[in-house]
């Protein structure tokens, strides 16, 4: 199982890479916004009721704010 830390630094990575992978893979291609334009993640934990999804939620928002991001956190149905 991936720690807390791996899962932020992978999210970070992601949200930073500058192209994907060779032509033809089902993967879209990833580009680098201009300068001044900053490209947040969307991540979302699904799962069982009671399987630690709040929990997992709480422990990355904890992680990007240590690591000076900013974190929007939303639950869904109902909250925007």
């Amino acid at each position: 199982m991936a720690s807390i830390n791996d899962l932020a630094t992978a999210a970070i990575a992601t949200s930073a890479a500058t192209s994907g992978g060779p032509a033809g893979d089902d993967v879209p291609s990833v580009t680098t916004p201009p300068a001044g334009v900053v490209r947040g993640a969307f991540v979302v934990f699904e799962g069982l009721d009671r399987s630690g999804k709040t929990t997992q939620v709480k422990l990355l928002e904890q992680r990007f704010v240590e690591l000076g991001k900013k974190v929007k956190v939303m639950r869904f149905p109902g909250e925007f």
